[in-house]
């Protein structure tokens, strides 16, 4: 992040320091998905941005440019509905020949939809000689720039970014129009000639571009009560900018204007507020102040159902069991990107340990954005409301929903503590020890020790005790609600869940319907594992350079055993499941 730009265009929208959380918690991840989406996309990419009058259209699409620039070297142009406003002289002739609310700017049927169409295709199809000329519209004159007053693009351009109030707006039945919604309607379109005149205008040519979007994001404002007011700050800057510039502002609206205008926008934003979060890629949720508060998620990379989603265990399996490297699996997780296959990790390790390793898999393009399972199956994590989780399966934390299967850590260790001192058990676990004594058993570097040591759900452990008070210990520890799982390194104590558990719920989420859902792909080495392979439609078994292959029970599904270690056994098996015609 660049964050001295990002910092004067908070100074030039004269936001407050407070957006810059907002641009980390949800305008990067947006950034991060288009910057994946394009790099499998031949040509420039469309991405719409929706939003009701006043939500931050123009703010979010600068910010997005700025980012896709500096951080991924993406050139990204951003066009507006409103600089594709009918001229001033082209709607007073539409008021004469239609109706005389048409002089009004904004509502479908205003817009020159052929020049808006001839500037996409001129955009998709540049190259580094072109010059492609991008109309203005002054507002405050109310009317198009003269053309010599117009922006140029010079060259090929990596991303469109078109926003508008309208964009991906779809036309209401012709039954619903016949009942006016405000006053401007009932008093000044009595007969339903202008809003029916602008809804056949929008199941028209706005159809027709709006279906080019590549990817839709919208800002969803809370109520259309909210618009007005929002409206109204919008023409308070403007009249400050112009005013600071010397310049007349003889065309803005003072608030009786702004009001009377507004209803011209309300029966199609009410209909926007149901219909587009459906519709949407990513829907970023406003509070009545303006501030972003959640975001949920149907992205290219998780929302569509995939075909094929592949789980996998991260240490001796996608991990190198020593060096921690997944350098030998690079080939293949590059298929599955090529190929939009999801990668879910499922893992023991914690949320900090994995967000790292996530984002670096991610930002190197080697995995797609998506949720992780943590903690042995303890949780299901979309980072930053990368999806949509119901209410009812998902809790917040911070910018993160989080599906919970297992136990508190305090509870487990309340526990742990307990038995200890009833039956003097002998065993060291994480809580037990500092992050340098946690590197000595890993070979972890200190960052990664710290992040290891935040657990949530779960006290890996290392038991020094008799196999026989083993036993013993496990079952009063199931007497408890409790269970223990075997892993490459420790024994790990945690509530009664498990891989096979949390990866089952997350292929019935991805699925659309139970006929619908994804072919389930899961690789791992140890012990921990053998309930996520048993559940999975593939089961495959990563060798280990350190222990002999985890016991699996009978299986329905198929298993394959690779020949090589860890992330070159990964490489080796994906590789072979993506050359099957049959997966």
């Amino acid at each position: 992040m660049v964050h001295k730009t990002i910092r004067l265009e908070l100074e030039k929208h004269a936001l407050p320091e407070s957006y810059r959380a907002h641009i980390k918690d949800y305008v990067v991840p947006v950034a991060i998905e288009i910057n994946q989406l394009k790099a499998h996309h031949g040509g420039a990419l469309i991405i719409g941005i929706h939003g009701s009058q006043g939500s931050g259209k123009s703010t979010l699409a600068n910010f997005l440019s700025l980012i896709l620039l500096h951080d991924y070297g993406r050139k990204t142009v951003c066009l507006s509905l409103d600089d594709f406003y009918l001229t001033r002289a082209e709607r007073a002739s539409l008021a004469d020949s239609v109706h005389p609310l048409l002089m009004t700017r904004g509502v479908p049927g205003t817009h020159d939809v052929t020049l808006m169409q001839s500037v996409l295709t001129d955009l998709q199809a540049a190259d580094e000689t072109s010059h492609t000329a991008i109309p203005r519209f002054d507002k405050a004159q109310d009317d198009r720039k003269h053309r010599e007053d117009w922006d140029t693009v010079q060259g090929a351009v990596d991303i469109i970014l078109l926003e508008g109030w309208c964009v991906a707006a779809q036309p209401e039945p012709e039954q619903s129009l016949l009942e006016p919604i405000n006053a401007l309607e009932r008093n000044e379109d009595p007969s339903g000639v202008w809003r029916a005149w602008v809804n056949s205008q929008l199941a028209g040519a706005y159809q027709s571009v709006f279906s080019q979007v590549d990817y839709l994001i919208m800002l969803e404002a809370p109520s259309f009560e909210c618009v007005a007011q929002w409206r109204g700050l919008q023409e308070q800057k403007l009249i400050a900018s112009l005013e600071a510039r010397g310049e007349s502002a003889t065309q803005t609206m003072d608030e009786s204007g702004i009001q009377r205008f507004i209803q011209h926008y309300e029966r199609i934003t009410r209909r926007c507020l149901t219909v587009v979060p459906s519709i949407s890629n990513c829907v970023l949720q406003l509070d009545r102040d303006h501030k972003m508060v959640g975001a949920t998620w149907r992205s290219t990379s998780l929302g569509s159902s995939p075909r094929l989603l592949v789980v996998t265990d991260l240490d001796g399996t996608l991990l190198d069991h020593h060096s921690y490297s997944y350098q030998a699996a690079i080939p293949a997780l590059e298929r599955l990107v090529d190929s939009r296959v999801p990668v879910v990790i499922n893992t023991s390790k914690t949320w900090r340990e994995v967000s790292d390793l996530s984002l670096e898999l991610i930002n190197s393009g080697l995995v797609l954005s998506g949720p992780c399972i943590i903690e042995n199956g303890s949780a299901v994590v979309f980072p930053s409301d990368h999806a949509d989780s119901p209410a009812q399966y998902a809790k917040k934390t911070g910018a993160n929903s989080t599906k919970v299967f297992g136990a508190r850590r305090a509870d487990i260790l309340d526990v742990l503590a307990a038995l200890r001192q009833e039956f003097g058990f002998r065993f060291a676990g994480f809580s037990d020890w500092t992050a340098a004594e946690l590197m000595q058993h890993t070979g972890l570097s200190e960052a990664n020790a710290v992040n290891a040591m935040a657990r949530d759900y779960s006290e890996p452990l290392i038991w020094q005790d008799s196999k026989e008070n083993y036993l013993v210990f496990v079952k009063e520890l199931e007497r408890r609600g409790l269970v223990t799982l075997k892993g490459g390194r420790f024994i790990h104590v945690q509530g009664q869940c498990d891989k096979g558990q949390a990866m089952l719920w997350l292929k019935q989420y991805l699925g659309t319907s139970e006929s619908n859902t994804p072919c389930m792909v899961a690789l791992g080495d140890s012990q921990n594992d053998v309930a996520m392979l048993s559940a999975a439609d593939v089961a495959v078994v990563v060798r280990s350079p350190v222990h002999t292959p985890p016991e699996l029970p009978p299986l329905s599904g198929e298993v394959i055993y690779t020949e090589q270690d860890g992330p070159a056994g990964w490489n080796e098996s994906i590789n072979m499941l993506l050359d099957r015609e049959t997966v």
